[in-house]
């Protein structure tokens, strides 16, 4: 009998490792740099910069302190993109083309304990 819970406990730890492979290995693969965000230009479209940044809008930063200063005027439609060195702000105007980008640089957290970052990742 505890041969069996021992079976069934290691193919539940299989199962739980290949998942996680999966996961990591299936991951969307951003390209969010400097070199990057040179490349976006007045007029093109939401759709046209995930080609650029190979994600749509989002965090995917392995965590870390965002820094920038906002403009004082009004935008109205802002999207972000945020990667490990640096984030991006674009602003569409109403026909959803281009009409601002601001960079800002992400500065890392220093290393988090592997429980917190289990707690963050699962919003705990």
């Amino acid at each position: 009998m505890t041969r069996r819970w021992l079976l069934l406990g290691l193919a539940i730890l299989a199962t739980a490792v290949a998942g996680s492979m999966v996961l990591l290995l299936t991951a969307p693969r951003h390209r969010i740099n400097e070199d990057s965000v040179k490349l976006i230009q007045n007029g093109m479209t939401q759709a046209e910069i995930e080609v650029v940044f190979g994600v749509p809008p989002g965090d995917y930063s392995s965590g870390g302190l965002r820094v920038y200063w906002e403009e004082p005027q009004k935008r109205l439609d802002r999207k972000e993109w945020t990667g490990d060195a640096v984030g991006v702000e674009v602003f569409f105007d109403p026909s959803g083309k281009v009409q601002a980008v601001d960079q800002y640089q992400v500065f890392p957290f220093p290393s988090e304990p592997l429980l917190a970052k289990l707690r963050r990742w699962l919003g705990l």
